[in-house]
């Protein structure tokens, strides 16, 4: 049995050594302040993340073209290639194969011709295009090769590619370099299949540029990973899905949905493979992907979560951990206490899954971090969580505890405005008007009263 993730902190928060995911497919989840997110990093950049003395050539093409927008990056080509070239031997030049792989998605050769057709001149007798936008860098020769070359003057207009040439020549691998295995998403409610698996999506002829936009097939995040876990088969690579519950799990899996499971994914007996709708690609899931998401117990939109994919996960809990804050006292305030005295009096009155989470008090230095984080984070929550229901929040505050003569150290005030409001006849019934009391939220003696009134009435 895995060690369970919550036994990888140090008493002060800090990660220790974090075990594998348990599983091929596992989902974190977990009441609000868990620290779900930040554990699964953990695990990604332990176990998902190659330690290099240093990086490779194409590491270091990558690195220097990834800032660089592409008009720029084809001057630099173009000039290596003595000023002119096809676009074939273009399109294999180091520089340019380099741009490529930074380039989100499927591209063919668009972004290659579509920057050397808009940045040529209006009067060109070789390049017919309605739309064209300065700077004006690259034409076609009439030679029947279709031969592209750099325009006079072009360094001016070209800063970037300058730049690139001498860090080219200049600038030697990095030490210490780190690849990441792994890549990271969030999901929302309009996040797609598109975006997530492959679609016709809108191509920019270049990044700083405002010309209309055409049309190509890209690959999405996920089928981007999967290329990489499968030309890599012996190396394993993940992907995190943050808030996997918010997005419409039908819709962006699409007809991937089995493929996922470990007994469909290539090479196992079972192994199954499936016809993409855009590209009309045969399609499969490789066995050296695993796939980390994280879910919010506490948030609504759990009930709509595809049982599809609750069937395909194994589900790793994580619960508030008061013990991560042993030791850690602010002016008298025993936060392990606080926090377990608070998730007790919540679960009787709500449940478990509504917990408030360790995080929040592990970035608490003083009391008026302490105040910061009640007043913006933990009322609000309680609010939400009781439909403003002040009487449950007193509770679960200790309000009602704390005993006469100690009105000060309540956290919520009462005010009975009805029959100044509205009279006697109609305002005598109506609740009182609550709100915080910012006296007592910078007052230590307030927290410790919610676990412990005896102690703070001292």
């Amino acid at each position: 049995m895995p060690a369970s993730l919550s036994e990888a902190l140090s008493p002060a928060g800090m990660p220790l050594s974090v075990p594998f995911p348990p599983a091929l497919n596992t989902i974190f989840y977990g009441p609000p302040g868990t620290g779900k997110t930040r554990q699964a990093l953990h695990i990604l950049r332990e176990h998902f993340t190659d330690h290099q003395e240093k990086e490779s050539e194409a590491q270091r093409l990558e690195r220097l073209v990834h800032p660089v927008i592409w008009r720029d990056v084809i001057c630099a080509a173009l000039h290596e290639l003595g000023d002119s070239a096809t676009v074939p031997h273009l399109r294999s030049h180091p520089l340019i194969d380099a741009k490529y792989r930074c380039t989100e998605g499927k591209l063919t050769h668009a972004r290659l011709w579509n920057n050397l057709q808009i940045h040529s001149p209006t009067d060109s007798k070789t390049v017919h295009l309605a739309h064209k936008y300065p700077p004006i860098l690259f034409d076609k020769l009439n030679d029947g090769a279709s031969t592209w070359t750099l325009l006079p003057g072009w360094e001016d207009e070209a800063p970037g590619a300058m730049e690139l040439l001498d860090k080219l020549g200049q600038e030697p691998l990095a030490s210490g370099h780190e690849e990441k295995r792994y890549a990271c998403v969030t999901f929302h409610q309009s996040y797609s299949y598109e975006e997530f698996v492959e679609g016709i999506r809108p191509v920019f002829a270049d990044e700083d540029t405002d010309e209309d936009a055409e049309y190509a097939l890209r690959d999405g995040l996920f089928k981007r990973i999967c290329a990489q876990a499968r030309e890599h088969p012996d190396k394993k690579y993940a992907l995190l899905i943050d808030e996997i519950n918010r997005g419409n799990i039908s819709k962006i899996f699409g007809e991937l949905i089995s493929l996922i499971e470990s007994s469909k994914r290539e090479g196992a007996e079972d192994a199954m493979n499936v016809t993409l709708p855009y590209s009309g690609e045969d399609f499969s899931v490789p066995g050296n992907l695993y796939l980390m998401g994280t879910m919010n117990t506490a948030d609504r939109s759990l009930a709509l979560m595809d049982t599809a994919l609750r069937r395909r996960f194994s589900f790793e809990r994580i619960d508030p951990d008061p013990s991560v804050l042993e030791g850690m006292f602010i002016e008298g305030i025993n936060l392990e206490r606080l926090l377990r005295v608070l998730n007790e009096r919540i679960e009787v009155l709500y449940d478990k899954e509504h917990a408030i989470g360790h995080a929040y008090f592990l970035c608490v230095r003083n009391v008026d971090d302490l105040a910061e984080v009640f007043s913006k984070k933990i009322i609000p929550l309680l609010e939400e969580y009781f439909f403003d229901d002040w009487e449950k929040i007193r509770l679960v505050l200790g309000d009602n505890q704390k005993m006469q003569g100690m009105d000060e150290l309540c956290l919520l005030v009462e005010e009975d405005c009805g029959v100044r409001l509205f009279g006697e006849e109609a305002g005598g019934t109506l609740p009182p008007r609550r709100s915080l009391n910012k006296d007592a939220l910078l007052n230590a003696r307030a927290y410790i009263a919610i676990y412990d009134p005896a102690e703070a009435g001292r």
